[in-house]
């Protein structure tokens, strides 16, 4: 059996083609700082149908760090540790705003949308 290479849940099985896959990979251009920033301490966000909140933004796990250790909500919470890259990878509307506070733009599509219904009521 050849080897193989994983790399965001894709299977190379030739080694320049998965070396092709990393030079190109969307998730290098965030750092460590950037990610940390984003996923601050105290953060609630909304990930696979509960409400998670962040713990600590540089987690270890099995000797690597970067890891994010959140509480996840619920009728019986509890503590995970999940990689950054998952969180951004399966939830798209995460990584937008990411990418928006990167370039500067201010994020505040719930804060408008609460003042909107707040005027109605003026």
């Amino acid at each position: 059996m050849a080897t193989q290479y994983h790399l965001d849940e894709k299977i190379y099985t030739d080694h320049a083609e998965w070396k092709k896959a990393i030079a190109n990979d969307w998730f290098k251009k965030y750092n460590q700082y950037m990610i940390k920033e984003f996923f601050y301490l105290g953060r609630k966000f909304e990930f696979e149908g509960h409400v998670h909140e962040v713990l600590n933004n540089d987690a270890e796990e099995d000797k690597m760090k970067g890891w994010l250790k959140l509480k996840v909500s619920g009728n019986k919470s509890y503590e995970v540790y999940i990689h950054p890259r998952k969180i951004l990878r399966d939830k798209p509307e995460l990584r937008n705003e990411l990418d928006l506070s990167l370039e500067g733009k201010t994020v505040i599509s719930n804060i408008s949308e609460n003042h909107e219904q707040m005027k109605l009521f003026l």
